[in-house]
């Protein structure tokens, strides 16, 4: 690999684990600072990304912004890119300092408690929720690390914050006045019956500022941002737009699965490489849906403001995306479902694993495919099994529509 203008980007002196520089008296604010922003662009078969100093012998864990660094490493198949197939059965195997990080913002996080009926006796289960949980924990089970920011508070907050750490997701936990919602279902009867639903927090403006603090500094060493929204008494609609902005500013590669006024801010502050969200919240806000050629219609409107590619789930009926100009019609394979909840966030999530990892959009959108049908065989929002998931990508068909 060669840099611009034929220099190296890798050097061989020793860097410091601090700032990458040899140099004791080194400080952001000194004379070092010129040092520490010549780095120097990487041509990659993506796109250019900034890579860090760093000396032979280091592994991705002892780099400085050991996940700043997006470069598509598949040098060894053609076109620089690997299916899905052919990345997943090589990841598979792939040592774990090879992974890469994925920030979820979570504004909405709660604790879910479920009564399940388990050998004819009452079970009682908690388990965190929420849009973002769900997606990191995905993350994680294809086999990345997933970092999600969210506020908890109250009770239920200590508990989400115990029990966060099972799922190996690194919680960035911002505490607030809040309390956590807590959310019930009786499943004893096989389907979910709500005995306690939701009740959306509120945030003051002093903790929505560390709310988007938290999650700029998460997002500013990752490797990609995934952008979810609650209510505006969470996180103001505008911060998304000066998050998007600023995350941009540093070329770090933003998804969101979110629509509303959180959506418009978002293309206010710059764009997405890819927008997943569903056909149930587009009619929510207003869009006329219900057929194909209406997803694809609000599909193509949502490129034109702002997103790379655009996929737009459809319950039981096959998803749309629209990615380069083109229309894809996405059929995952036909699976008896336990439940359907979850499957867009595993879609989500396995979307920007794919493009974290190098696969092409196109690629990329069919693991997201996959790891939505292998959540909806199993009782458990965002979970999985990642060898299951790699022989769905086979399964799912991608057809152009014209």
């Amino acid at each position: 690999m060669f840099g611009i203008d034929g220099i190296d980007p890798i050097v061989t002196e020793p860097v410091s684990r601090t700032h990458g520089t040899t140099d004791p008296n080194w400080s952001r604010s000194g004379p070092g600072r010129a040092r520490y922003a010549n780095r120097r662009r990487v041509p990659t078969p993506l796109n250019r990304r900034w890579a860090p100093f760093t000396s032979p012998g280091q592994t991705r864990r002892t780099r400085i912004y050991p996940s700043r660094p997006y470069i598509n490493r598949s040098h060894d198949v053609s076109n620089g890119l690997l299916t899905s197939t052919e990345w997943y059965r090589r990841r598979v195997s792939q040592p774990e300092d090879d992974t890469r990080t994925c920030v979820v913002l979570g504004p909405l996080l709660f604790l879910t408690v479920t009564i399940e009926l388990e050998a004819d006796k009452p079970r009682v289960h908690l388990h965190p929720g929420g849009q973002g949980f769900w997606i990191a924990r995905m993350v994680k089970v294809l086999g990345d690390r997933a970092r999600l920011v969210a506020p908890i508070g109250g009770e239920a907050g200590d508990v989400l914050a115990a029990l966060i750490p099972g799922w190996e997701i690194d919680l960035e936990g911002v505490r607030g006045s809040l309390t956590s919602p807590t959310q019930v279902h009786d499943r004893r009867a096989g389907e979910r019956v709500e005995i306690v639903g939701v009740e959306m927090p509120e945030l003051d403006r002093h903790e929505s500022d560390d709310l988007y603090a938290a999650a700029l500094q998460a997002g500013l060493s990752a490797d990609a941002v995934v952008l979810t929204s609650a209510a505006d008494s969470i996180l103001p609609h505008e911060a998304y737009s000066r998050l998007v902005h600023d995350l941009a500013a540093q070329e770090i590669p933003l998804f969101a699965d979110m629509h509303g006024d959180a959506l418009d801010s978002v293309f206010e502050g710059g764009s997405l490489e890819v927008l997943k969200v569903s056909e149930e919240d587009l009619r929510h806000d207003g869009w006329q849906m219900g057929t194909e050629h209406q997803a694809i219609a609000a599909a193509r409107e949502l490129v034109e403001r702002g997103a790379g590619a655009v996929v737009i789930s459809r319950g039981a009926e096959p998803a749309i995306a629209v990615v380069d100009g083109n229309v894809l019609r996405i059929e995952p394979p036909p699976l008896t479902e336990v439940d359907h909840a979850g499957a867009g966030d595993s879609m989500t999530a396995g979307i920007t694993v794919g493009r974290m990892r190098g696969l092409s959009t196109v690629d990329a959108i069919k693991l997201g495919a996959a790891a939505g049908a292998g959540n909806v065989i199993r009782r458990g929002l965002g979970s999985g099994s990642r060898d299951l998931i790699g022989e769905l990508t086979e399964l799912v068909q991608l057809e152009e529509v014209s």
